[in-house]
């Protein structure tokens, strides 16, 4: 049998710049999140 990954899909995620790039790098972190990965 194959190998049980216990170890949690991870992202990072930086926002630079205007209201808009962090109101979408607050969107993906939700989608992220949804889809199972950890914000690290």
């Amino acid at each position: 049998m194959g190998r049980v990954k216990t170890e949690s899909m991870r992202v990072a995620l930086d926002s630079l710049g205007c209201k808009l790039n962090q109101a979408e790098t607050e969107l993906l972190a939700k989608q992220f999140t949804e889809a199972g990965y950890k914000l690290v």
